[in-house]
């Protein structure tokens, strides 16, 4: 899974292989950039990832029934994501609001 934010131009990219990546480019290199995000307590494959509409802060959906909201550490220097269980099964799709407050989330558990 994929998600682009036209803002500040960051991809964020999730996989079966329980990774996320943020990917930023660098004009000054013409390349591509990628930070690991650092994921706390999951071990579950990523199967939606979106970014909130200022593209600081993403959601992403696992096999499992976690939901996974991510943000950039200042003080660390990386992303993070921190496990929130709220479904029963694989959580398949993903989104924020309009806002960037509220996340909406659809699981295959009705």
């Amino acid at each position: 899974c994929i998600d682009w934010n036209h803002q500040t131009n960051r991809i964020i990219s999730g996989s079966l292989d329980k990774n996320i990546i943020v990917w930023n480019y660098s004009s000054e290199t013409n390349t591509w950039k990628h930070d690991i995000v650092i994921i706390k307590k999951s071990k579950l494959s990523i199967l939606c990832v979106k970014w909130n509409s200022r593209g600081d802060k993403f959601v992403a959906g696992t096999s499992g029934n976690q939901i996974l909201l991510g943000y950039f550490s200042k003080k660390d220097n990386w992303w993070t994501a921190e496990r929130h269980d709220f479904h029963k099964s694989a959580v398949t799709c993903c989104n924020f609001d309009p806002s960037g407050l509220y996340v909406i989330t659809g699981s295959t558990d009705l």
